[in-house]
């Protein structure tokens, strides 16, 4: 028991970033070199770190972690990237959410779009658990019961701002897909999800709708602290003409 106690007591570690002894490491440890992970000091690399820095003339990968996108007025508009907390609080903050993504005003180029930009992302990040129409049926639904209609029920009527973020953080048996899904490829496949609801241009009509509202908002809400900085001043005015 003496010796026990003692190597129990001898593996801890007061230094707060040391894990102390471990059983195993190896493991957990990755062996290759990680760039994003580093546990002891990398002999090859001048400085010591795993993560060395780009090559000269590196091209940024532009788009993938895109944060913003730009509407059909040149606007930059952000794609929520993301501070809904999980569960049914945050998943009712948004649901009131609008679409960022701006589409065509003409029908026919819409259907383009989805079909274009869309519909495949559906196609790999959904298809396998939903089914190609959305009905629940994929081939995953065989062995993992319980996968979503997104075309009956109250499931046909949920927002682009709740599909973002069940598909950012999962819900139910979904588990949450933000690691491998984009903020901007989840908004496009919120935008085919209401295609295959037979509701596709009812959401971009409200989503439009939403958008003119919060301008109209803000432009009254400028006029309005504008009106009241003039109206401030007008005292100090006449007072100066007394």
């Amino acid at each position: 028991m003496l010796v026990l106690t003692v190597m129990v007591l001898s593996s801890c570690s007061r230094n707060p970033n040391s894990p102390g002894t471990e059983y195993a490491p190896q493991m957990y440890v990755s062996i290759p070199y990680e760039p994003y992970t580093q546990v002891k000091k990398n002999p090859l690399n001048p400085t010591g770190m795993n993560l060395r820095k780009p090559p000269e003339g590196t091209v940024a990968r532009k788009g993938h972690y895109n944060m913003t996108v730009e509407n059909d007025k040149g606007e930059r508009s952000a794609l929520l990237v993301y501070n809904f907390p999980a569960g049914e609080e945050g998943l009712k903050m948004a649901s009131k959410v609008s679409n960022p993504l701006a589409l065509p005003k003409d029908s026919a180029a819409i259907d383009k779009y989805i079909l274009e930009e869309c519909q495949p992302l559906y196609e790999r990040y959904c298809q396998h658990c939903h089914g190609a129409t959305g009905k629940g049926d994929g081939k995953v639904n065989d062995q993992y019961k319980g996968v979503a209609n997104l075309t009956a029920g109250a499931q046909k009527t949920n927002t682009s701002g709740h599909i973002f973020h069940v598909i950012t953080h999962g819900k139910g048996r979904m588990w949450p897909h933000k690691q491998i899904v984009t903020p901007e490829e989840r908004w496009k496949i919120a935008y085919y999800v209401h295609k295959l609801q037979g509701r596709l241009h009812e959401a971009v009509a409200n989503n439009r709708s939403d958008k003119n509202t919060s301008k109209a908002k803000a432009d009254e809400d400028k006029k309005t602290d504008s009106t009241a900085k003039k109206e401030a001043k007008k005292p100090e005015a006449e007072n100066k003409g007394h």
